[in-house]
């Protein structure tokens, strides 16, 4: 995502940066040299100091150089030699979440509970999915499959 030059007023750089800060695109910052270090510092109060980040200088110029690390990583080279030229900041989106955080079991409940609210199967299986992180056609197909268990087993003749 293109966020441009960052405003020069406080409030609203922090406010535009904390809009940010659950952003999992990766982020195209301009800065100039003379602000960079604050821009580090802000970043690193919102993203963190590990986030990885990649500070472009001068592209398409003589002296161009792309220095990759994290954003702690910035900070020290930067305390060490002050920038020059005009950067673009390349920051990591934050990361995606690794996947389903409850068992399948319990996105399996999930879906009954949407069932039993009055919703399709389909459209329970999309809210389940939704809320747990489990494929959407995962759950269909295991309901499906559980359904006609149950019809199976109450069909089966008494002895």
């Amino acid at each position: 995502t293109f966020e441009g030059f960052l405003s020069t007023s406080r409030k609203a750089r922090a406010e535009h940066l904390e809009s940010l800060r659950d952003e999992e695109r990766t982020m195209i910052i301009y800065e100039a040299p003379h602000k960079l270090c604050a821009t580090l510092e802000d970043l690193k109060a919102v993203f963190g100091g590990d986030r990885q980040i990649s500070l472009c200088r001068e592209i398409t110029k003589l002296h161009e150089e792309t220095i990759r690390g994290t954003i702690d990583e910035a900070i020290s080279i930067y305390e060490q030699k002050p920038p020059k030229g005009e950067y673009v900041l390349v920051v990591r989106g934050k990361a995606l979440r690794a996947g389903p955080t409850v068992s399948l079991q319990q996105a399996l409940e999930r879906l009954s509970f949407y069932r039993d609210e009055g919703n399709s199967l389909k459209q329970a299986a999309r809210f389940a999915s939704q809320d747990t992180g489990f494929s959407k056609n995962e759950l269909y197909n295991l309901a499906l499959e559980q359904i006609s268990e149950k019809k199976r087993i109450l069909d089966k003749p008494l002895l």
